[in-house]
């Protein structure tokens, strides 16, 4: 009979376990990928020797990586990126998406709690619905006899009740407080869909993506300037 490992005795009880051990387990390295301000929340929390920690990070892609003990296989990752709502990128704005008219009709319906006033939506929507235009289409043929054929077709938007822009509020990035997006609706000639298109979404994606990064590496910093800080 194996000799007990472990006993445990009260009064008048006693436990006698026998077996062995749960084999040891090699450790894991810490992987994590979060938003931006993960890489600084951790290092603030976990507060690691700077001899063996480095910080890099991108102003372009909005991302921070955080290693501790680099070059272990049990090295610790942290990654903090600027990461797009994901509401938001499902409206398509600024990346071709084509909609008719019916399509972006129901979006907006579904979505008009984004709008400043719900009856500025249902607007809206009543005169997608109710697109109308009317095309002069004028077709010049002509053959000289001698090969040459010349064909042109004009074409004329005479009525077309579909505003030109809109506006909604809510927040691009994810954790992060709504702004104010102006979009434009662009009509197709030839298929007569629509793409939303916003000339000032590009800018503010960018600008607010180096001041998230400029602002978690400013945390660092502060918390300890002596962990090396590197672009990449």
């Amino acid at each position: 009979m194996e000799t007990p490992k472990f006993k445990f005795e009260a009064p008048g009880v006693y436990h006698i376990y026998e077996g062995k051990a749960f084999d040891q387990k090699p450790p894991v390295p810490l992987i994590v990928n979060g938003l931006i301000t993960a890489p600084a929340d951790f290092l603030i929390k976990r507060s690691p020797a700077p001899g063996n920690t480095i910080v890099k990070h991108n102003l372009t892609a909005g991302r921070i990586e955080l290693l501790i003990d680099e070059n272990s296989p049990y090295a610790t990752k942290i990654t903090g990126e600027v990461r797009k709502n994901p509401k938001f990128t499902a409206w398509g704005i600024n990346e071709n998406r084509e909609y008719n008219t019916f399509e972006l009709a129901d979006k907006i319906k579904m979505n008009r709690h984004l709008f400043s006033k719900v009856e500025v939506a249902m607007k809206l929507v009543t005169e997608l619905k109710n697109f109308k235009m009317k095309l002069d289409r004028e077709l010049e043929a002509s053959n000289n006899n001698r090969g040459t054929t010349k064909a042109m077709v004009a074409q004329t938007i005479k009525e077309n009740n579909i505003p030109e822009s809109f506006s909604i509020r809510m927040a691009v990035f994810e954790n992060e407080p709504p702004a104010e997006i102006k979009v434009e609706i662009y009509i197709d000639a030839n298929t007569m869909l629509c793409q939303l298109v916003s000339p000032d979404l590009e800018a503010y994606i960018e600008q607010y993506t180096e001041s998230a990064v400029n602002t978690q590496l400013a945390r660092i910093i502060e918390f300890n300037p002596a962990i090396p800080v590197l672009a990449v």
